[in-house]
């Protein structure tokens, strides 16, 4: 495996690298797990 190759996760969705990070890691998602307003001003800053 390339590290530039597509990574398929067991639920079929598929990674185009190796960096990759869940919302939650800050416990900054919403209530449906996606990255809220203020973890995207967190990335911004």
């Amino acid at each position: 495996m390339n590290l530039f190759d597509l990574l398929q996760l067991p639920n079929g969705a598929t990674v185009p690298n190796r960096l990759c990070k869940a919302a939650m890691e800050e416990n900054m998602s919403d209530a449906e797990h996606a990255p809220s307003e203020a973890l995207l001003c967190l990335y911004q800053t």
